[in-house]
């Protein structure tokens, strides 16, 4: 194994940024010349000096593990684990669909978005920002659920008007389409805007959207392979007998918001490099999320 080749072990999913991971390479390439040349000087063949230098400095992944670990609280390998194991119970719920809230599949997409958006940086003020982009649509699902629950119990009889509105928080984070939810999309730029300000990061603005999108699209794709299970495996005469939009209409609709949003996003971004460049002096110049 040559420096190089041993050094592309070293650093291979090691979550660093690409120009990090060229400084570090650097680095650690010349302590190995280093060390390669101080064993020749004693005798070893340039061969030998060199292997002797890399069998000293560590198995790469005993390396890595040790890099990722002092940049991001974890080695890699724990890391990519934690991104397996969440995705997979997401899967899993997202078919199953359980009724505790702990087996939720929102919650295991939103661990797993989490996981991999925290190697994305080391500032603290970005990985709250990870953490508490969720708030809003714990409270929204809270008062939707909380909303459901009381039509159920009382049976839609005896329902508080006041109550109503609660339900409707959630049109703020996954808003739909641009007649009825359009304070939806205000809500996630102005929420985008707040988080960018108080981080200075570009792409602190986006979370919201990452997540309001995240929580979006598993519905619509645990409805596709269902239909697709209906349709094509179990040949379901009822399914068979409608007709493709009339199939997919609801999912037509949350297709459309998910589209909407990524519009916002751009325009969002857009904005917050415009306030960037207004405020350079405030915000400085580089928008990149890895620091």
């Amino acid at each position: 194994m040559n420096i190089d080749h041993y050094l592309h072990q070293v650093f291979r999913f090691s979550f660093f940024p690409k120009r990090e991971q060229q400084d570090l390479s650097e680095e650690l390439k010349t302590h190995l010349e280093d060390v390669a040349r101080r064993f020749q000087r004693k005798g070893l063949s340039e061969e030998e000096a060199i292997q002797k230098a890399i069998k000293e400095c560590g198995e790469p992944w005993e390396l890595r593990s040790q890099f990722t670990k002092n940049a991001f609280g974890l080695s890699s390998a724990w890391i990519v684990r934690l991104g397996v194991l969440f995705f997979i119970l997401f899967m899993i719920f997202a078919i199953t669909l359980p009724s505790v809230f702990v087996m939720s599949p929102s919650l295991m997409l939103w661990l797993f978005m989490a996981t991999i958006l925290l190697t994305t940086t080391r500032k603290r003020r970005d990985r709250i920002v990870i953490l508490v982009a969720v708030i809003p649509f714990i409270i929204a699902y809270a008062q939707y659920y909380f909303l459901l629950s009381y039509y159920i119990h009382f049976r839609f009889e005896h329902l508080d008007p006041s109550l109503i509105p609660i339900g409707y928080f959630l049109r703020f984070v996954l808003p739909n389409g641009l007649s009825h939810d359009w304070m939806g999309f205000v809500f996630l730029s102005l929420f985008g805007l707040s988080l960018f300000v108080w981080t200075r990061n570009t792409w602190s603005a986006a979370i919201p959207f990452i997540y309001s999108i995240g929580f979006s699209s598993w519905a619509v794709l645990r409805y596709l392979v269902n239909l697709v299970l209906l349709k094509v495996i179990m040949h379901s005469h009822i399914v068979a007998s409608m007709s493709i939009l009339t199939l997919l209409y609801p999912e037509i609709t949350v297709a459309l918001g998910i589209m909407y949003r990524l519009i916002a996003l751009m325009l969002t971004l857009l904005l917050v490099r415009l306030i960037r460049k207004r405020w350079k002096s405030y915000f400085g110049e580089h928008p990149v999320l890895h620091s």
